[in-house]
């Protein structure tokens, strides 16, 4: 089973977490490929969606440092939204709200990439 549906909206890549918990290695890892299997054409406007996540483990969280790095590397933008409030916490106990752009709707993300 997939971690994330990935579609597009407009110009964006718009990737959808659809699992709740991101912890087993087996899920990171299937995770990260996910998220690096988007090629450069679809990797320049990327939109996260975690609205239906509950908790990231840390390595999931390297998992998405790895894929921003990858999108800035194409010349893009990534913008993430619908952190509920335990995975908000976890970006703000890591420090990654400085890091990540943030918005609180779909709506809201693609309209500012």
């Amino acid at each position: 089973m997939s971690v994330v549906e990935i579609t597009k909206v407009g110009g964006v890549t718009v990737v959808r977490i659809i699992k709740e918990k991101i912890l087993t290695k087996d899920v990171i890892s299937q995770f990260g490929d996910e998220l690096s299997s988007i090629k450069e054409e679809d990797g320049r406007k990327v939109a996260v969606d975690f609205s239906r996540s509950e908790f990231l483990s840390s390595a999931a969280l390297n998992k998405l440092i790895l894929f921003d790095r990858q999108v800035k590397k194409f010349g893009g933008h990534l913008r993430l939204f619908g952190l509920q409030s335990q995975v908000w916490e976890i970006f703000t106990i890591t420090r990654l709200r400085q890091m990540f752009k943030i918005d609180d709707s779909e709506a809201d993300a693609l309209q500012r990439i």
